[in-house]
């Protein structure tokens, strides 16, 4: 059935695909709404009420910026080298990013 609609692209591995895809969307998810929900929390209790909304202003033009910012470089890429190298790409931007953070943290922790 998907290799005749999607003429072969992914076959047989589709189901197994879509599947795991589903699970990490579920993961990452979940991880998310562990993070943001605390943080969003803490800071309505913390902040004073005249300048909570300026606070939260700040922070959605903040995300809007380095969500676009992304976007505007992936895309020209994807369109030369390919949507997979771009994942591998990020991956490894990810990893970096993590494995940096975990030598900072390993530092101040021995403090």
């Amino acid at each position: 059935m998907f290799t005749s609609r999607l003429g072969g692209v992914l076959g047989e591995a589709l189901p197994l695909f879509i599947g795991m895809v589903s699970v990490t969307a579920l993961f990452f998810g979940l991880a998310y709404a562990f993070i943001t929900v605390p943080a969003m929390t803490l800071l309505q209790e913390q902040l004073r009420d005249d300048i909570r909304g300026r606070v939260f202003g700040v922070l959605n033009v903040l995300v809007s910026i380095f969500s676009l910012l992304p976007l505007i470089f992936v895309g020209p890429v994807a369109d030369v080298w390919g949507v997979a190298p771009v994942f591998v790409l990020a991956a490894v931007v990810v990893f970096a990013v993590w494995l940096g953070g975990r030598a900072v943290r390993l530092k101040s922790s021995l403090k």
